[in-house]
């Protein structure tokens, strides 16, 4: 409740500092906290809505904030949510990206779920997130894993949240290590319950 109060007094901000000041001409933003509300008012106020969606709440929050939306495990383990909140959220992402006259994402999958939402595929961009290739350069003085084991490494690089999949690949991996021999290596951050939870299906 404490993260909603919050969410809710955010946009409420908003609105009062775009009230307040000289018109934009884009307005650039992340959530649904404060992209819903701008939504609203964006013919009013004359500005463009530029949407950068990393994730969305509809999706993510049974995870993130299991008890808020009354979210349990069910007999398969999964996370499920009560549909009220969840399906309020979703109707203003929905809303919001509709209204929205430009959207950029680093993910095709997220693109793709977009336009499943019946909007625009023309005002969608997908600007995948960005590295550093010299933090990844080959090393002389690094030895090679694969030179010392002939074995395939499988390399997953990301969060351990649960909607990644995390599962489906250690379930696939068994099937794959009972051809040939393999190794996954994890890396990403998680809660502690997430590591619990993958240690445990590994074995």
């Amino acid at each position: 409740a404490h993260f909603l109060r919050r969410a809710v007094a955010f946009g409420a901000y908003v609105l009062e500092h775009i009230a307040q000041q000289p018109a934009y001409d884009v307005v650039h933003v992340r959530s649904i906290w404060s992209g819903f509300p701008l939504a609203q008012v964006k013919s009013e106020y004359g500005f463009k809505l530029l949407y950068e969606v990393n994730g969305l709440p509809s999706i993510e929050m049974k995870y993130h904030y299991p008890g808020l939306v009354g979210s349990q495990n069910n007999d398969d383990g999964d996370i499920v949510a009560r549909p009220s909140l969840l399906d309020k959220l979703k109707e203003q992402e929905i809303a919001t990206l509709h209204a929205a006259d430009a959207i950029v994402t680093p993910s095709q999958v997220t693109a793709a779920y977009i336009t499943s939402l019946r909007v625009a595929a023309d005002k969608i961009t997908v600007i995948p997130n960005g590295f550093d290739e010299e933090q990844f350069g080959k090393s002389d003085e690094w030895p090679s894993e694969r030179e010392q084991s002939p074995m395939p490494v499988i390399l997953y690089v990301g969060t351990l949240a649960d909607w990644q999949g995390l599962d489906v690949l250690l379930h696939a991996l068994a099937l794959v290590a009972a051809e040939r021999p393999c190794q996954l290596r994890i890396v990403g951050r998680g809660r502690k319950r997430q590591r619990k939870l993958l240690l445990k299906q590994a074995r």
